[in-house]
């Protein structure tokens, strides 16, 4: 089957756990933080607020959220492209 993620590999270190991976299509590598429980509320408050900044400064051009939304979102599985 395509795209199946095959040789994972995870490491951690003192600040951050490394998880790479390969696919038919690429070789991924994610860094992954540790954080304290404060410093990880701290990172969800930020990432809302820049995701309440992104939808803001879309709508306000007028443009429909929604469709974007639909238009970019990748199909579901069993779906057509």
């Amino acid at each position: 089957m395509k795209d199946d993620i095959r040789d994972v590999k995870e490491t951690e270190t003192e600040t951050e756990r490394i998880v790479s991976y390969r696919t038919d299509k690429a070789f991924v590598t994610v860094h992954i933080p540790k954080r304290t429980p404060e410093q990880q509320a701290e990172y969800e408050k930020n990432v809302r607020a820049a995701l309440r900044r992104l939808y803001h400064s879309i709508t306000s051009k007028g443009l429909d959220w929604d469709e974007l939304v639909r238009k970019h979102r990748p199909p579901a599985e069993g779906e057509g492209t």
